[in-house]
């Protein structure tokens, strides 16, 4: 009987000492699970406010002050001439065609060579040959229908010139005129600046000078005080308008020497600039 109490004894005191081991486990998993919250809750809050700050303040810098555009500008005398000039023929056959446009182009770069125009101002800028159709109607057993005949084929030759002598301009484009006989075409006579990039300079300090003063301006206006610059850009190189260009219909009727006009031309650049109130 003592042996039956002691074998029951050690039974009930390793049940009690299992339940106990179980506990402690759920209360350690207890006391680790809250604990692990205000960590990720600390690593987290700080890293995302800075970056939302540096992108307010940058959106907010780029709408602010005073923002405008100046332009220089100034009037200055052409001293060039992009001339070009060109055959335009119509042949039987392609070779015919080439043959005639080849004589005639190589009269007319025999006259600008005579007059001083070197070769490294003489390039062609387009050369080209295509069929020239005529389009008949007939009639078979009563009904029309159009018939599309090959007629011959077009050459058109065109070269671009860069005239530097200017008072010399009309009688060179009577000569190559007269080369060139009734095939010729002139397509235009441009009058430009060779280096506009040599004024630079001076636009830009034009075009910074109307920025500020219509920063100025609009500052009186507004009533507030300007500020410092804070941003200058400059909207690229110098623009050369074109002030004449001669149509093609000019040189077939032209058999003496035409006149010119160079005028005058304007050069301008842009500057784009921001300035802070304050």
């Amino acid at each position: 009987m003592n042996q039956m109490k002691w074998v029951v004894a050690v039974g009930v005191l390793a049940v009690a000492l299992a339940l106990a081991v179980a506990c402690g486990d759920n209360d350690n998993d207890e006391d680790q699970t809250p604990a692990a919250a205000p960590a990720v809750a600390q690593q987290t809050a700080p890293a995302s406010e800075p970056r939302t700050t540096q992108v307010t303040q940058q959106v907010s810098s780029q709408g602010s002050g005073i923002w405008v555009s100046g332009v220089g500008k100034l009037s200055v005398d052409p001293d060039l001439v992009d001339f070009r000039v060109g055959v335009d023929i119509l042949g039987e056959t392609v070779a015919e065609a080439n043959g005639a446009a080849s004589e005639a182009m190589a009269a007319i770069v025999a006259v600008l060579k005579e007059s001083g125009i070197e070769d490294k101002d003489i390039q062609t800028s387009r050369f080209n040959i295509r069929p020239e159709y005529d389009y008949r109607e007939t009639n078979v057993d009563g009904v029309r229908t159009s018939t599309q005949v090959l007629t011959g084929y077009n050459v058109r030759n065109t070269v671009t010139v860069k005239v530097r002598d200017l008072d010399g301009l009309p009688a060179l484009v009577d000569d190559v005129v007269t080369a060139g006989g009734d095939n010729i075409r002139v397509d235009s006579v441009e009058f430009t600046v060779e280096d506009p990039d040599a004024r630079l300079g001076e636009l830009r300090e034009l075009a910074v000078a109307d920025a500020a003063a219509k920063a100025a301006h609009m500052a009186e206006l507004a009533g507030v005080t300007l500020g410092d610059l804070t941003y200058l850009s400059e909207g690229g190189a110098p623009s050369v308008p074109s002030p004449f260009a001669a149509p093609a219909a000019f040189a077939l009727e032209a058999r003496a020497a035409p006149s010119f006009s160079a005028g005058e031309l304007e050069l301008s650049l842009s500057v784009q600039a921001a300035f802070a109130i304050e």
